[in-house]
């Protein structure tokens, strides 16, 4: 289909009267917008709405994305010493150096990260060990595992104490 030259219509006299219709007439609203003047139609405002949405859905789904992947992380950090007393897990000194423990142990284990917390992290690790060995003394059983040896995980150690909460009806 050919349109003719007499219906075309002139581009020049539409920008200057964006009111205008193609046959002379005029429209309620303007025909033609500016980015701007688009934007703030309600029209406008509603697109604007939603891609304000979307995007905060896009973060959610980033951010929960980011907390999944670092809750995997810390679910597959091995221990270096599990400290127990029977079944029950008293306290665990992590690979990272990071430290698990229940209020019931006994220890202050704050005061003794704090004590350690300016060697490496090597060196803290195993003044750790010793510090809650002693501590500990003979009310609990520790068991070391050495650096790249396997390990039980945060994951395999939380599902034991499930299992032994379940096991004597408490927590």
């Amino acid at each position: 289909m050919q349109i003719s030259p007499a219906s075309q219509g002139n581009f020049s006299a539409l920008t200057s009267n964006p009111s205008r219709r193609a046959d002379g007439s005029q429209a309620d609203a303007p025909l033609l917008y500016s980015n701007q003047e688009w934007l703030n139609t309600e029209a406008g405002k509603a697109l604007a709405a939603r891609r304000q949405e979307n995007d905060a859905d896009l973060a959610a789904a980033y951010d929960t994305q980011a907390r999944q992947a670092e809750m995997t992380q810390q679910m597959n950090m091995e221990a270096d010493t599990v400290f127990r007393r029977g079944d029950q897990i008293l306290a665990v000194l992590y690979k990272d150096g990071s430290v698990y423990w229940h209020d019931n142990a006994g220890v202050n284990i704050s005061q003794l990260s704090e004590a350690n917390r300016h060697l490496s992290q090597n060196e803290y690790r195993m003044a750790m060990r010793q510090s809650l060995i002693q501590a500990f003394g003979a009310n609990a059983v520790s068991t070391s595992y050495g650096l790249h040896q396997k390990a039980p995980t945060q994951g395999d150690l939380m599902a034991e104490e499930r299992s032994y909460y379940a096991r004597i009806g408490g927590r």
